[in-house]
């Protein structure tokens, strides 16, 4: 397992009160050691004299493909390839800014997160490591239905009515490859006919979405307002 030793920086390590100088060794894709001062160097060496050298943070509720959008429904309009390029031009910046590991909250479409997930694992795409979501679950009228009854818009919402189309639209997302199921339970300020304190999902909508996700031991992610 090749070895690479970063000396030279001023090392904060997520526990002490200050950074230190120091060294840390890094084996594979896992840190070996860290140590103050002065140490023997394996393998590659990185000079990092001037520069701070500290954990990789955590994203714990992400959107990377909410791709610089002022309104939902632009989500919709972006074609899948074009939203799967400016993904990936935000995972990148992610992990250029120093976030090495992330929870996606609810991808924007369907396997958009999973796709960028995978191809991080393989090393086709640079960017943080994340745990895929599904698109928003939602009903008629809740947050992520962007809809008119003059014209279909696509939003980040998959919609779903009633305990059947839940359990199936859960289905389908597990059959994506996700590792996080997002269900939108109340709605939201923005959202003119949803306000936040309106929660648009029955119980047994709620349940049977829930149900499927445990089945398949998958974790759930929801929004919902709190009074």
């Amino acid at each position: 397992m090749a070895s690479v030793t970063i000396t030279g920086a001023q090392i904060w390590d997520g526990v002490s009160d200050s950074a230190f100088e120091g060294s840390v060794v890094v084996e594979g894709n896992r840190i070996a050691s860290v140590s103050k001062g002065v140490s023997e160097p394996k393998g590659e060496v990185i000079d990092g004299t001037g520069m701070t050298l500290m954990p990789g943070m955590v994203e714990g509720h992400c959107h990377p493909s909410f791709t610089g959008i002022n309104e939902p429904a632009e989500l919709g309009v972006v074609g899948p390839e074009r939203h799967m390029l400016e993904t990936a031009q935000n995972l990148r910046l992610l992990l250029s800014h120093g976030f090495t590991s992330i929870f996606e909250a609810a991808s924007a479409k369907p396997l958009l997160g999973v796709t960028a997930r995978d191809a991080i694992n393989e090393g086709i795409l640079d960017g943080p490591r994340m745990m895929a979501g599904s698109p928003e679950v939602t009903t008629t009228a809740g947050l992520g239905d962007e809809r008119k009854r003059h014209i279909h818009q696509e939003s980040f919402g998959l919609i779903a009515d009633g305990p059947d189309e839940m359990r199936r639209v859960a289905r389908e997302c597990i059959r994506d490859g996700v590792d996080v199921m997002k269900i939108n339970i109340s709605g939201d300020e923005f959202v003119s006919h949803a306000r936040a304190e309106i929660t648009p999902t029955e119980p047994e909508e709620l349940a049977a979405f829930v149900r499927v996700a445990h089945t398949f031991g998958k974790k759930v992610a929801a929004h919902g307002f709190v009074a």
